[in-house]
């Protein structure tokens, strides 16, 4: 029979060997999970296969954007001094039609009244309902009814008394847009304040001069962008023809606009896309478009990158893009997806 001190002893080795078992496989668990991130930073996982639910989609309608002109020179000085790979897909997301529904014409009332409009449309027709500003009869609104997008007009150059105005402030004015577009469904939310552009404006005749210092300026164009679509970015196709905006003197809303289509976030399918080397060979054959009527022949790329465009012509599927970024604003875009998922429509 063992003693007291030998089954001491035999207790005392077996705890140590465990001790020393249970190291050896915690430091080959360890390694194990190092050694695999390291890899994977190396040689990063394959992205899941796209789903390319809708079938084959109709080819993006850019035509609101600026053609480019015949022998652009396309110069590549971005940070790496290449064209990057980008991701290899990409969602689409279906843009919903709106139907007229009962009582929609008495919410447009109501919204047009609380801008100070008729509480009863001069016109409704074709979906379309018309007010006038009793105060101002040159002030005229009209409503979508069953999108709720809208638009809001004035004589305001005819107005001589602006010529002596300046507005407040840029937070102030864009406060006063947003106090407008708000009441059509415009928020914060969906149009994030880091979307906000200004154009400042002095009037000139009958025509509006863009002006660097707000000092010099009679009124702000106030531009609202949406925010950003699956951490991708929306832009307008034309700069200078965005879709919600508003037009501001020092302590009036002169004209705005909101022609916005709902995008249906939690419809999408994911498809492969072209990718952006070969889209750029694209771009250099005359294929895509600007946003803007560039200032020389020259297109310098500082960036690109991969996002979605929104123009005022109804497509059925918001379809991702390579958005190729230079100077002053100016952008090209052309289609993203892999042209074997993408087919001409017979009639655009």
């Amino acid at each position: 029979m063992a003693t007291l001190t030998e089954t001491a002893s035999l207790a005392k080795n077996l705890v140590l060997r465990l001790g020393q078992i249970f190291a050896v496989i915690l430091v080959l668990f360890l390694a194990i999970r190092f050694g695999s991130a390291i890899f994977r930073s190396f040689v990063p996982s394959s992205p899941a296969p796209a789903t390319v639910a809708f079938s084959k989609l109709p080819v993006i309608d850019l035509s609101e954007g600026e053609k480019i002109p015949a022998g652009m020179e396309f110069k590549i000085e971005t940070i790496t001094g290449d064209i990057p790979g980008l991701a290899q897909s990409a969602k689409v997301f279906t843009v919903k039609r709106n139907e007229a529904t009962f009582g929609i014409l008495e919410e447009a009332n109501k919204k047009a009244a609380s801008l100070g409009f008729s509480q009863t449309p001069t016109e409704v027709n074709m979906g379309l309902a018309k007010y006038i500003d009793s105060r101002r009869p040159d002030k005229l609104l009209t409503v979508e009814t069953a999108t709720d997008n809208f638009n809001l007009q004035s004589d305001f150059l005819a107005d001589k008394s602006i010529i002596s105005t300046r507005p407040k402030s840029l937070e102030n004015a864009t406060n006063m847009a947003l106090a407008v577009l708000g009441v059509f469904g415009i928020s914060e939310i969906n149009y994030p304040l880091e979307k906000v552009s200004t154009i400042s404006y002095k009037i000139e005749g009958s025509n509006l001069t863009s002006v660097s210092s707000l000092s010099q300026a009679n009124i702000v164009r106030v531009v609202f962008g949406r925010v950003d679509l699956d951490n991708l970015p929306i832009f307008y196709i034309n700069f200078e023809d965005p879709l919600v905006w508003g037009l501001v003197r020092e302590k009036e809303v002169l004209a705005a606009e909101k022609t916005a289509r709902e995008i249906e976030k939690f419809k999408f399918a994911t498809y492969p896309l072209k990718g952006a080397k070969a889209a750029f060979e694209q771009l250099k054959g005359g294929q895509g478009v600007l946003n803007k009527v560039p200032s020389g022949n020259t297109f310098v790329i500082r960036n690109v990158k991969v996002g979605y465009v929104e123009g005022r012509l109804l497509q059925d599927f918001l379809q991702p893009v390579y958005i190729f970024e230079s100077d002053n604003n100016l952008k090209a875009f052309i289609g993203a997806v892999g042209d074997d998922w993408t087919y001409v429509p017979t009639q655009r």
